[in-house]
This record gives structure tokens, sequence and C-alpha cells, in this order.
């Protein structure tokens, strides 16, 4: 349910409202009503509201400053302005305020029913978008180091589809991936060797996650390194930071073991 604020000095009108819009639109519920700009203020004071809808021209403060005032101390709230014809250039004025739509009186029960679908559509998806990221932010960290794993082998497969995916949900998910410089390293196993000394190819492939683990261990004592394993059994290792100065020692770190 979404809660609205009726600002309007005429009785009639405000009892209008105060009917229709709960008829117009079942999400919609009536917390308050106010006469002019002032009274609306305070109500405001004591209670927030997710719609205000507002007459132009009232006495002792207009829409128009009452607009002025919401804008800046309640930038959630969505806010219509009731206009006359002969108001329609402070209603216009007021539409830099946030104002969300603006209704031409004598009320259409049509207009004013588009209008309400109109802010509720908008509170569902911010809801939505909100709820979607507390999601994504309350990811264990084995879920968001699984993104960047599966970013940095897009990165290195050069796979244009998933890295247009993958990254933005690493901002999204407030994964620092990357901080200013950086280096990417690939490790591998010399497999001449391997095979010099008669290690077979299932040996071999066993080396391989050995090589995997420790760099993954490594990693983990590192602030923002990330590593991953592709399909051709390689170790990628991706180090961010600010310095290259400050990125060799960790380097090092990998190729030394």
């Amino acid at each position: 349910m979404y809660s609205v604020l009726i600002v309007e000095d005429e009785d009639v009108q405000r009892e209008f409202l105060r009917m229709q819009i709960p008829a117009l639109d079942s999400r919609f519920v009536i917390a308050g009503e106010a006469v002019d700009g002032r009274e609306a203020l305070d109500f405001l004071s004591r209670r927030e509201v997710d719609l205000l809808v507002t007459d132009i021209k009232m006495p002792v403060m207009n829409g128009l400053e009452l607009c002025r005032e919401a804008y800046a101390k309640y930038p959630r709230m969505r806010i219509v302005i009731l206009s006359g014809y002969e108001e329609f250039e402070y209603a216009r004025q007021a539409l830099k305020y946030k104002a969300e739509q603006y209704l031409l009186k004598p009320l259409a029960r049509e207009a004013m029913r588009r209008v309400l679908a109109q802010v509720a559509d908008h509170f569902e998806q911010v809801r939505s978008d909100e709820s979607a990221l507390r999601g994504l932010r309350a990811l264990s960290d084995e879920g968001r180091k699984q993104v960047a794993r599966r970013l940095l082998q897009a990165l290195i497969a050069g796979s244009q589809a998933e890295i247009g995916t993958l990254f933005p949900l690493t901002y999204r998910m407030k994964i620092p991936l990357f901080e200013g410089e950086g280096h990417l390293l690939l490790l591998e196993i010399d497999e001449s060797s391997l095979r010099d000394k008669r290690i077979g190819y299932q040996e071999t492939s066993v080396f391989h996650y050995i090589l995997n683990q420790i760099a993954s261990e490594t990693a983990e004592g590192c602030e923002l390194a990330w590593t991953t394993f592709d399909d051709r059994e390689r170790t990628a290792v991706l180090l961010s930071g600010t310095e290259t100065s400050e990125l060799l020692p960790e380097c090092g770190s990998f190729t030394d073991k």
C-alpha cells in the first residue's frame, strides 16, 4: 500500500480526492489531508508519505512553494499537481521539483487513474530494484568470488557477451575487481619437462590442479587478487591495485611458488 497526503483548500475537491483515489487504485490509502502548503509540511514533518497530491492555488503557502520544499526534504516522495487552465504555467514550473504529473480541473477519473498507475508502477520498480540489490549484497563471499571468476574467465576468453553481462553485476555487488592499475598473470606448467620425466597426461592434469590451488591460497593473502581456472587448465590471476610498484611484489609471490 502507498500512502497519500491530499493538499487542497476547497472542501468539495478534497472530499472528492479522498473518496476517488482509493477507489480508482486500491494500492493507495489516504494518510492525511491539509488545506495549504504550510499545514502539509507540518504533517510531513511528523509522517512521511509516498505520494503528495496538491493543488497549486492555495492560501498561506501555494503548491509551487510546497513542491520546492518537499522536493528538497523528501526526495523519495512523488508529487502530483492539480491546477486549472489559468494556472498551467505554475504547474509547469512545479514539474522541475519532481512533480510526477499534473491533472487539470475539473478532475477526470480516467486521467487520475492513469497517473496513479504510473506512480504505483514507479514505486513497484523501485522496490523490486532495492530487493534485488539487497539480495546481491547478501550473497556469500564464495558467491561473490564465483562471479569474479566468471568475469575473469570471460576476459581471458574474449567473450564480449558474457563480459557485458557480468561487468555491471560486479559493480552492483561492489566486487573490487578493478582498482587502478592491474596485472593479469597466466600460470602454466612446463608440460615438456613433465613428459621428459615420463609423467602422463592424467598426472599432468593433477599438477595443473595443484598449481591452481597454490595460486588460490596465495591470493587469499592479497587484498585485491582473483584467481580462476579456464577450460585449458590454465590458472589466471588478476592483481589489482593503485601503483605498479605495489603490485610487483605481489606478482613475485605467485611466480616464486
